[in-house]
């Protein structure tokens, strides 16, 4: 969604806000969306329907300090702002952005342009150090997706004792170094905070493929990323087994083909840019839902009620001895 489109007294409450939290050097628009839901809210005599309806913002916020927590920050506009601006930041200070400049940053480079400036103290010039090499993206990129590829494989191992939550994490982690991955082959950017709702937020930026995984309005599918966005929380802080397999079978699901589209995805960029072509992918703010991928999940769903579904076939892990390998 551009700019224009925008009420501009939200936009001005929004920088007013920010402003009043952190000192600020420059704020960028770098996406937003409307988000309007229709619920019913079952804890009064009555059933009665609630709407939520707020903007969603992808902010690039350049501070003169480091911000105490991002999280906090997020917390604290959307409460601020009267639940009506919801943000996922991307936050540099000054002083990090002022030794970027002495070699230049491709992505800072790239959104910090005039278009995307939604309020700035004093300019800020930045060098254009030109793209990534196709060795230096391709490294990186293949390191992120042989991680994503370890997570993967061991979610789906059968081992001598269940533990549902345990494997909700082990699931997150792959959609966690998936998303990074995304977020680099497109825009050569390297995240400083590893919130996975704000990665997958981001990634909606220049692709649709974090649909797969962000939640629709079903409860059902509200639950099943909220366990997944919490996952280690609920590893550390919890004991007691409390997530149904077929919640944990469904996230599996859908990160599985998550990091396969993404795989795909990757790998046409990669061959762009070794063949020499530009594979900078400008800020869209996609927000469509990815429904042709969306409908092969529910495909691959058995019919009837989840506690009819039966527990997706697992692999069996094998022990290997410290002896076995190192041979």
């Amino acid at each position: 969604m551009k700019k224009e489109k925008i009420p501009q007294p939200l936009l001005d409450e929004l920088s007013e806000t920010i402003q009043s939290l952190i000192p600020v050097h420059s704020i960028y628009l770098l996406g937003a969306q409307r988000v309007e839901r229709v619920y019913t809210q079952f804890l009064r005599e009555k059933p009665a329907r609630q709407t939520d309806d707020h903007y969603e913002f992808i902010l690039l916020v350049i501070s003169q300090k480091d911000i105490w927590s991002t999280e906090s920050f997020m917390e604290a506009v959307y409460s601020r702002t009267k639940q009506k601006a919801k943000v996922f930041s991307i936050h540099y200070t000054y002083e990090d952005v002022l030794k970027k400049l002495d070699y230049g940053d491709p992505f800072l480079t790239k959104v910090t342009n005039p278009e995307n400036l939604l309020w700035q103290k004093e300019p800020i010039d930045f060098l254009d150090p030109g793209e990534f090499t196709y060795l230096e993206v391709a490294d990186e990129w293949n390191r992120r997706m042989n991680r994503a590829t370890y997570f993967r494989d061991k979610a789906n191992l059968m081992d001598a004792v269940d533990d549902e939550t345990a494997r909700m994490e082990v699931i997150h982690q792959v959609v966690l170094h998936s998303s990074i991955a995304l977020l680099w082959v497109y825009m050569q950017f390297r995240p400083q905070h590893f919130d996975l709702e704000a990665l997958l937020k981001l990634g909606k930026m220049v692709s649709k493929s974090p649909d797969i995984i962000l939640p629709e309005q079903s409860y059902e599918s509200q639950k099943v990323f909220q366990y997944l966005k919490e996952s280690h929380f609920n590893l550390m802080y919890r004991t007691e087994p409390f997530i149904p397999y077929q919640d944990v079978d469904d996230a599996l699901d859908r990160a599985i083909i998550f990091f396969g589209q993404v795989q795909e995805e990757g790998e046409a960029i990669l061959e762009r840019l070794k063949s020499g072509e530009s594979t900078w992918s400008p800020i869209t703010g996609v927000s469509a839902d990815n429904t042709e991928t969306l409908k092969t999940i529910k495909k691959t769903q058995p019919k009837g009620k989840a506690s009819e579904k039966n527990k997706s076939p697992k692999k069996k892990a094998s022990p290997v001895s410290k002896k076995e390998k190192g041979k």
